[in-house]
């Protein structure tokens, strides 16, 4: 398998499948429907407090929280078993315990959950071909703690007439993807503002200050050395000289006589471009090249009226 296959099946692995493109402006001049907003008189109609607090009645009782993910892992290892492997076959017996009594309590949430009257919320054996073992876990890409709004309250856009996009970034590893950092941008930013937003360890990494080529002095950040960000074949560089990122990509590509898609180079720098101005797709990976050889994606996982999110109903 080639290292491009591989790539194609370790995107196809982690992300899902993706949706068309969206312009990101038109969404904006949308119409919001109606039920969009909640009054206060809907209030209680839309209330969900008798669930939140059955739920947090369930987990704040160790016995009953334990039953429940023992009963979560029993369904997924009973679901591995269907796929029958010998590897899930031990796995399966090695994680069966014996028959125990189970408490009253126990047996009382039992019986509630068999009363629930969703048809989805019972697996069943075609689930295996959805459920995704837990093999990449998160990564943190924060050195330090990051400090909340010292004011203690929500910082409203001067015009809610935008819209809220919020990007997940992976970064991509020598064989496997993990999700580092998740982000809200408006539209009114731009492309730009994502690679800066996005924590990374490489624009951590010092260099070194040699004093007459022989002994180095003192180390210092190293300043960026360019980035550029893919998004529907088009690259956009950030304009930092006058041959940045994207046109040295165009250059290697020329280079190597194997077949690939035709990439054009925008004509704005990334910092130029504002998010509302594109086209993006949920659940796609665009490919994030900065610093040298550090490649990350960052995906879309929703677009959303700001106008909605910042009414005064939900402030």
């Amino acid at each position: 398998m080639t290292a491009t296959a591989r790539l194609a099946r370790n995107l196809e692995f982690h992300f899902g499948p993706p949706s068309e493109p969206i312009p990101i402006a038109d969404f904006i001049s949308s119409d919001i429907p109606q039920y969009a907003f909640v009054g206060d008189a809907d209030t209680d109609n839309f209330s969900v407090s008798d669930i939140r607090d059955a739920v947090g009645k369930v987990w704040d009782n160790p016995e009953l929280s334990a039953y429940i993910l023992k009963k979560h892992d029993a369904v997924i290892d009973a679901l591995y078993a269907t796929q029958n492997t010998a590897k899930t076959r031990r796995k399966t017996q090695n994680t069966t315990d014996g028959d125990e009594e189970d408490s009253p309590a126990v047996l009382e949430l039992n019986e509630a959950l068999q009363t629930i009257r969703l048809s989805s919320y019972p697996l069943c054996s075609e689930a295996s071909l959805f459920v995704r073992p837990p093999k990449n876990s998160d990564q943190n890409a924060l050195d330090k703690r990051k400090p909340s709004d010292s004011n203690g309250g929500s910082s409203l856009p001067d015009d809610t007439s935008c819209a809220l996009v919020i990007v997940t970034i992976y970064t991509k590893g020598s064989s496997t993807t993990m999700r580092t950092s998740q982000h809200a941008l408006l539209s009114s930013q731009t492309l730009g503002d994502i690679i800066e937003t996005m924590p990374c360890a490489s624009n951590d990494l010092p260099k070194e200050i040699v004093s007459h080529s022989q002994v180095a002095t003192q180390l210092a950040v190293n300043a960026s050395s360019g980035s550029v960000v893919c998004i529907e074949d088009v690259l956009y560089g950030d304009g930092m000289n006058e041959t940045d990122y994207a046109d040295k990509m165009l250059q290697c590509l020329a280079t190597h006589p194997t077949q690939h898609r035709a990439l054009t180079k925008a004509p704005e720098s990334m910092h130029d471009i504002i998010l509302s101005s594109l086209s993006l797709r949920i659940n796609e990976p665009y490919w994030i090249l900065h610093q040298g050889n550090c490649e990350h994606f960052f995906v879309v996982d929703q677009i959303r009226h700001a106008s909605v999110l910042f009414s005064p109903s939900r402030v």
